[in-house]
């Protein structure tokens, strides 16, 4: 009889196990698709007033009007910056809702600008589809 009981007591262990490691890759797969989701309704732009770009310089530091054009909020901004002799990142902490707009100031040094890429993020998660990119930046 103990030798009968054994099998089975491995047998439900087993299977209790299964069940758990389920269960975790499927929330995990579903928060996944969340995040993925989410990106897709995002969608940022640069505000235009009298026919150009609000973004510009005002000596070192960086100004710009950013537009939330989707339906889930931008918690923040990563602004990668291309100078004509090296690159920089900077988190922006944005927190513009749907349907608004936000002004932004970052100093970012006195260097010359090459090319500017504005990537926003939500809960901790880059939209780097949703990249806007920027040439020229006019002097303010």
């Amino acid at each position: 009889m103990k030798k009968a009981i054994t099998p089975l007591i491995s047998t439900v262990i087993l299977i209790a196990f299964s069940i758990v490691l389920g269960t975790l890759v499927m929330s995990w797969g579903n928060s996944e698709t969340f995040t993925a989701n989410s990106c897709r309704d995002l969608e940022i732009g640069i505000t235009t007033l009298q026919g150009s770009m609000d973004i510009c310089r005002n000596g070192e530091i960086l100004q710009a009007t950013i537009e939330n054009n989707g339906v889930e909020k931008v918690a923040g901004i990563l602004a990668f910056v291309l100078y004509s002799d090296g690159e920089a990142s900077y988190d922006i902490k944005a927190g513009i809702m749907p349907g608004s707009y936000k002004r932004i100031t970052q100093s970012i040094g006195i260097r010359s600008i090459s090319k500017i890429r504005l990537v926003p993020y939500i809960a901790g998660s880059k939209c780097t589809g949703k990249r806007v990119e920027i040439e020229e930046v006019r002097i303010c």
